[in-house]
């Protein structure tokens, strides 16, 4: 059996190792805290390596891990992401309602980044009188 923990170990493990933008386990282990595998999807700067070699390099850091658990990883440079993202992907609208976020780089700043965001388009509606 499978728990979020060993989760957390494996993406202490990639984070060390290539310094994704986010981890992000999803599946059985991020609703019920365990499972038969462990289902991963890995976000990637946007780089100008394909992502069958970011693939390759992903299952190599895992190898360790695959002799006490299965783990199915998904592996997504961060544009690519945000492409399906705004298209609707069923997939990534799965992900994102059962998910849990295991790593996010540089986390305050994304959060900070988002709220000033909400402040600007609030103060946009309202002074527009959008907002009643």
């Amino acid at each position: 059996m499978v728990t979020v923990e060993d989760a957390k170990k494996v993406a202490r493990h990639l984070v060390k190792a290539m310094d994704p933008v986010c981890v992000v386990v999803f599946g059985s282990v991020a609703k019920t805290g365990k499972g038969e595998d462990i289902d991963l999807l890995i976000v990637t700067e946007d780089k100008e390596k394909d992502l069958k070699t970011i693939d390759s390099e992903v299952h190599k850091l895992l190898k360790p891990f695959y002799e006490d658990f299965a783990i199915d990883s998904f592996v997504v440079p961060r544009v690519v992401l945000r492409k399906h993202f705004l298209q609707g992907s069923p997939f990534l609208r799965l992900v994102q309602k059962e998910g849990r976020c295991l790593y996010m780089k540089d986390s305050i700043d994304q959060w900070l980044k988002q709220a000033q965001e909400d402040i600007a388009m609030a103060e946009c509606l309202f002074n527009n009188k959008y907002i009643t």
